[in-house]
């Protein structure tokens, strides 16, 4: 019986999700017609039959990504990493003399973008008022960019990519620890 509509492109095109996904999260696969091929260290293949094959370069931060199609060339994918100054208010966490300032730069320290493994800073009264001192942090934002492509077969791929990357940086940042300048990731379509 025919159809008077093609089947969606999610469950026509499974197989390929699934080597996207496994691209992006650096895991080969030698069988079927989408392979990931570990070229360098860094540097993974999607081989795709009838099509170039897709390049992706995976940073050693593992925020930032560069995919392109063919010969190394114009980007398909790029994220671009971004930081701004975001002023917050600090709570004067009262009391004098050298103990008070020293737990004061300590929470200032907590509030810039600081490792995992920092010790906790010491827990701030809800009742202490705002300090007039504003204690400035830098805010990363991490930009996905992809160029749409005429070729309606390679643009697929690339949009399936570039949303795997968001999802990816997504859920890195949805597991570092809360911080009041948590970094952002956006999805930019660019033509």
């Amino acid at each position: 019986m025919l159809t008077s509509r093609p089947p969606s492109p999610p469950d026509q095109f499974y197989s390929l999700e699934v080597a996207v996904h496994r691209l992006v999260n650096r895991e080969e696969k030698q069988w079927g017609c989408f392979r990931v091929t570990k070229m360098e260290r860094n540097l993974y293949r999607l081989d795709l039959d009838e099509f170039p094959s897709l390049s992706l370069q995976l940073g050693t931060d593992g925020y930032t990504y560069k995919a392109w199609w063919g010969a190394k060339g114009d980007a398909a994918v790029v994220v671009r990493k971004r930081q701004k100054q975001v002023t917050q208010p600090l709570r004067n966490l009262g009391g004098t003399g050298s103990k008070g300032n020293k737990t004061g730069s300590n929470l200032t320290k907590t509030l810039s973008l600081s490792p995992p493994s920092a010790p906790a800073p010491r827990s701030v009264s809800p009742a202490s008022p705002v300090s007039s001192t504003p204690v400035s942090s830098t805010q990363y934002t991490y930009d996905v960019q992809w160029r749409s492509d005429t070729r309606s077969g390679q643009n697929y791929v690339t949009s399936l990519l570039a949303q795997e990357i968001f999802a990816r940086i997504e859920q890195r940042l949805a597991d570092l620890p809360d911080d009041p300048v948590k970094p952002k990731v956006t999805l930019t379509a660019v033509d």
